[in-house]
C-alpha cells in the first residue's frame, strides 16, 4: 500500500510554507512565518506578501517618526501608532474563535488573541531594531 499523499488536512499553499520554514526554526521570522501559515490553513485565499507588507508598513511608519536609532522613543511612538492611531486591542469575544488566531484577519480587524497582537508587536519591534521575546 502506497503512503498517503501530503498534505492530509490543510491546504497545499500552508503545507509547503511550514515545510519550507520548518528547517529554520531558530530564524527571527519564523513565528511570523508560523502565524502566516496557520492564517492560510485557515483561510486558503491569504495572500503572505499583503501580511508581510503591513507588517513593514507598520514598522516603516514609526520609523519615519524616529528616524535615529532611539529604542525608547521608538517604542513610546509604536505604543502610540499600535494601540491609539491604529486601535488594536484583545479580543473581547470567545477567543477561541479561529478568526483572532489568524494573522491576515487580526491585521485586518485590529482585534485577536493576545498572544497573536503580542507576535505582531513584536515582530514590528523585530524591525525596528529592537530585540523583544516573547514570555
Amino acid at each position: 500500500m502506497r503512503p498517503p499523499k501530503l498534505p492530509l488536512v490543510c491546504p497545499p499553499n500552508a503545507y509547503r510554507l511550514m515545510a519550507q520554514h520548518a528547517p529554520r526554526f531558530g530564524s527571527p521570522n519564523v513565528l511570523v512565518e508560523g502565524a502566516l501559515a496557520i492564517s492560510m490553513l485557515l483561510d486558503p485565499q491569504v495572500k503572505p506578501a499583503s501580511v508581510i507588507f503591513e507588517l513593514n508598513r507598520m514598522a516603516l511608519h514609526v520609523r519615519d517618526l524616529v528616524p535615529r536609532p532611539n529604542a525608547l522613543a521608538r517604542i513610546s511612538h509604536l505604543n502610540e501608532y499600535f494601540y491609539e492611531e491604529l486601535g488594536f486591542c484583545p479580543s473581547t469575544k470567545d477567543d477561541l474563535r479561529p478568526e483572532h488566531h489568524s494573522l491576515s484577519k487580526v491585521l485586518r480587524a485590529r482585534q485577536g488573541s493576545p498572544t497573536l497582537l503580542a507576535l505582531i508587536y513584536t515582530e514590528v519591534l523585530r524591525q525596528l531594531d529592537i530585540k523583544a521575546w516573547g514570555v
